[in-house]
């Protein structure tokens, strides 16, 4: 996207301003928040979001169609299956006695208990999780995407209105190209109440690379409630590097008891 040419002077200002420090851009819905100041309209605002977007599908649909392409081997299936059973039944050990006891009680590493929310556009994980129900007595859950996936309008954005920075407003079709929930109450509402649903009736949840970030404000208010409902629910966060670790617990650490998060 940054090194191919556009027609339009706007998108090629939008992908220089990338090109000029593309790491800061990982946050790319907060980063785009920002960037929209910069521009005069919401339409040249919705042309960067929209070009970014079908660049996005593209480069992620190529990647897909590889994992599956590499993955095509029964022995490979096999370690996947492996691996996402033993992550089942695995991931609250190693921590202490109690939490193993507890969690042991509860049975909190039966796959048949396993219930799925994916913040993904892709289906990597939905192949990965259908594996590990081969020849198990059990289907496997039917995935969330709660930000839609690739094929079904995946949706970018902030997480509320409050967070628009630019002087010009946002009109029904900016709001439906970059405010999250504005775009699942007008195209698929029920995946947010499910989603909702499936935490509040858990006693158990963990997350795997969820960075609860601003542009996805409304799912950790969801859980900070969820902890904070009964003091004996217990949230696992998994995350690489300390940094990061940090990161989650700053966003948390000022509404929940900090010693039922086990990162």
């Amino acid at each position: 996207m940054v090194n191919s040419d556009s027609k339009s002077p706007i998108i090629e200002a939008f992908k220089r301003e990338i090109s000029l420090d593309i790491d800061r851009w990982g946050d790319f819905e907060m980063e785009m928040c920002d960037y929209a100041q910069s521009l005069k309209t919401e339409k040249e605002f919705v042309e960067c979001v929209r070009d970014f977007s079908v660049y996005m599908r593209e480069y992620l649909d190529r990647e897909q169609k590889l994992f599956f392409k590499r993955i095509n081997d029964e022995a490979k299936e096999k370690i996947i299956h492996d691996e996402m059973v033993d992550s089942f039944s695995g991931f609250y050990k190693g921590i202490s006695h109690n939490v193993n006891s507890t969690m042991s009680i509860r049975d909190a590493g039966l796959r048949r208990n396993i219930q799925a929310i994916s913040f993904n556009y892709t289906e990597v994980f939905d192949y990965a999780m259908e594996k590990a129900f081969d020849q198990y007595s059990y289907r496997a859950p039917q995935i969330i995407h709660i930000h839609g996936k690739l094929g079904d309008d995946p949706t970018l954005g902030i997480d509320n209105e409050n967070q628009w920075k630019a002087a010009y407003p946002l009109s029904r079709n900016g709001k439906r190209a970059f405010v999250k929930p504005f775009f699942n109450e007008e195209y698929d509402r029920m995946r947010v109440v499910e989603a909702v649903n499936i935490i509040n009736s858990a006693d158990t949840i963990c997350t795997y690379g969820l960075a609860l970030g601003e542009s996805d404000l409304t799912w950790r208010n969801v859980l900070i409630d969820w902890l904070q409902r009964n003091t004996k629910n217990h949230l696992f966060v998994y995350r690489y590097g300390i940094s990061q670790k940090t990161y989650l617990l700053g966003n948390v650490e000022k509404c929940i008891l900090c010693h039922r998060i086990v990162c």
